[in-house]
């Protein structure tokens, strides 16, 4: 099938799964900077915005899925390319069994079950999310980018939704915090954590090869995402300090606080409707996050075996690599604390994707204003990677030995292994 702007533009948006931000990041936000929370948003969407620009800056170069791996490749040389496609396929296959984690232990709290039957709970919802995860991701892409078109649609119309119905609603009062709150570690912290809020923003770039490129410009519908995502979440942290007021502060420490506030305002229906969000915003994300990385993969191990695994192949493994994730963590830290370490951990890999991407920028035979652009992204996602490591209090040595081991076998990996040419690189990098 033809992939149109609109498909690019919701394979983006679908890929930061923003309604999830509503009980997963703007809490953790919300506990560093209070009732700045909208200022936090606004500063950490511009400059993630800025991080977005050496990927956009590239497209054109090259009109293989294989996105970053591919940038990379034409100015670093293909082994820092291979080393970059490796990072990216290792997180995103950790997203699919990080949101079930995630779900299952928001769903727990609002069900009736307990005791022995916690266990039985978490395989059934885990097994029929993989199993409709699967059947889709295997179909092929006229099988995924539909869906994820539909409920990226529902999404954003439940944001501008539920917000309005806050701002409606809310008794808080907004307040332009003094300039020594601007100065403050904690408010920056929270600038960090939105900063990873915003990522996977760009996952549009692997639907390059499937594009009609001769009416598509993909830079445009990759910007206008990225522009309604950070609309829709600076709304969203607007209506939240406004809904909440003083009770910003213990939203920050417990998501389910705004749920109670809910209920409270208009009943248990509106609970059933938040939750049904969410899942719709999560299992959209895990679609939009594994049909990228089937579309990269697929062409990036072409380029390494000489029979690359078929899609169905690729899915099936996928979905293997989940269930180990899964079984793993629910009998070592449990669902929610293994949730919070995987997701500094992928945030890790994340930023170093693109930090190497900033530094093929650096490289590049691009205008001196255009690798400046790039050498103020690495900067900031060193930055956030210290600190998304710091901030994981009681975890910092299981970050530091996953990402360690990450790296040495990636790196080891790519001199074992042979990269052919990519016929669909241009050698030539000009605007």
């Amino acid at each position: 099938m033809k992939i149109t702007s609109a498909h690019v533009l919701f394979q983006s948006f679908s890929s930061i799964g923003p309604f999830l931000d509503f009980v997963a990041l703007f809490p953790l936000m919300a506990l560093y900077a209070g009732s700045a929370l909208p200022e936090v948003t606004i500063i950490s969407f511009s400059i993630s915005f800025l991080t977005l620009i050496p990927v956009l800056i590239f497209i054109g170069t090259s009109h293989s899925n294989e996105g970053y791996a591919s940038y990379v490749s034409m100015t670093l040389g293909k082994r820092i390319g291979g080393l970059t496609g490796i990072i990216y396929i290792v997180y995103s296959t950790l997203v699919l069994p990080n949101i079930i984690m995630f779900l299952s232990s928001f769903i727990f709290p609002f069900s009736s079950i307990s005791g022995s039957f916690k266990i039985y709970f978490y395989f059934a919802f885990s097994s029929l999310y993989l199993i409709a995860i699967f059947i889709l991701l295997s179909k092929g892409l006229r099988w995924t980018i539909t869906p994820i078109l539909i409920l990226g649609l529902i999404e954003i119309t439940s944001i501008l939704v539920i917000s309005l119905f806050m701002i409606y609603s809310g008794r808080g009062t907004l307040h332009t915090p003094p300039v020594s709150r601007y100065l403050s570690g904690n408010f920056w912290d929270g600038v960090i954590v939105g900063i990873l809020m915003f990522s996977g923003g760009g996952s549009g770039i692997f639907l390059q090869r499937d594009a009609d490129l001769s009416r598509i410009n993909v830079r445009k519908p990759l910007v206008i995402s990225y522009i309604l995502t950070g609309l829709s979440l600076i709304l969203a942290s607007f209506a939240i300090t406004l809904f909440l007021g003083n009770g910003i502060y213990s939203y920050g420490l417990s998501p389910e606080n705004l749920f109670l506030k809910l209920e409270s305002t208009s009943g248990h229906l509106l609970i059933i409707f938040f939750i049904a969000l969410l899942f719709i915003s999560g299992f959209n994300l895990t679609l939009s996050y594994g049909n990228a990385l089937l579309q990269m993969s697929e062409e990036f191990l072409g380029r390494i075996v000489k029979v690359p695994p078929k899609r169905s192949a690729l899915s099936l493994i996928l979905v293997l690599v989940s269930v180990a994730v899964l079984i793993i963590s629910n009998f070592t830290k449990g669902f929610y604390v293994s949730f919070l370490i995987i997701a500094v951990f992928i945030s890790m890999l994340y930023v170093t994707v693109h930090i190497i991407t900033g530094i093929s920028l650096l490289r590049a035979d691009f205008p001196l204003k255009l690798r400046v652009i790039g050498l103020f992204s690495v900067g900031i996602l060193l930055y956030s990677i210290i600190e998304s490591t710091e901030s994981s209090s009681g975890y910092e040595s299981i970050l530091i030995l996953l990402y360690a081991i990450t790296m040495i076998a990636s790196s080891v990996l790519i001199f074992r292994v042979k990269f052919k040419e990519s016929p669909l690189e241009k050698r030539e990098l000009n605007l």
